[in-house]
């Protein structure tokens, strides 16, 4: 999955992911985002103004879907020792009926 950034696309799978969730009759509540990068890009995320751009896109993601009862976290750590390796782990909690 390419993103339209032409990077891994992990917010695009995750975008993906949920409208996958809500197909099955699912409803979404918490959806918790941990991304981890030891690059230059994550080291320039450590300067308030450019990390607070892009959790702003990382946080809006949702948005569109306007639910009010789904509380989607996401926190971005600079990780030196992994390099470029980017580790993105996401929890996703959701609510359905049998």
């Amino acid at each position: 999955c390419l993103g339209t950034d032409f990077k891994a696309g992990q917010t695009k799978f995750k975008t993906a992911a949920v409208e996958y969730l809500r197909a099955l009759g699912l409803s979404p509540r918490v959806i918790a985002s941990s991304n981890h990068l030891g690059n230059n890009d994550m080291l320039n995320l450590t300067q308030k103004k450019t990390l607070d751009a892009k959790m702003r896109v990382k946080s809006d993601i949702f948005g569109p879907w306007q639910e009010d009862d789904l509380d989607h976290k996401v926190s971005v750590m600079y990780t030196p020792y992994i390099g470029d390796e980017k580790r993105d782990y996401v929890e996703y909690t959701s609510f359905g009926f049998l």
